[in-house]
């Protein structure tokens, strides 16, 4: 894979992070606007890790680790950074 292929994966999985945040919301949204009882602690929880684990990676410096990549060797999505 090379380096702008690596670079259009990691903007393809960094819109598909966005669409993440964005079903969260609209799901708590939903939530509230049913009337619904409030979310569990727990799902509170895991929203509130899905948002912070993108955050922390959406902020990495991902080009950076894609430019120092040994290109001499085939690289698989299995090792892109999670």
């Amino acid at each position: 894979m090379s380096a702008d292929e690596l670079k259009e994966s990691f903007k393809k999985l960094t819109l598909q992070g966005s669409k993440v945040m964005e079903a969260n919301e609209e799901l708590q949204a939903a939530y509230n606007a049913e009337g619904a009882q409030e979310l569990a602690e727990e799902e509170k929880a895991d929203i509130e890790k899905t948002e912070q684990e993108y955050e922390q990676k959406s902020n990495e410096p991902a080009i950076e680790r894609v430019e120092n990549t040994d290109h001499s060797r085939p690289i698989t999505l299995s090792q892109l950074p999670q």
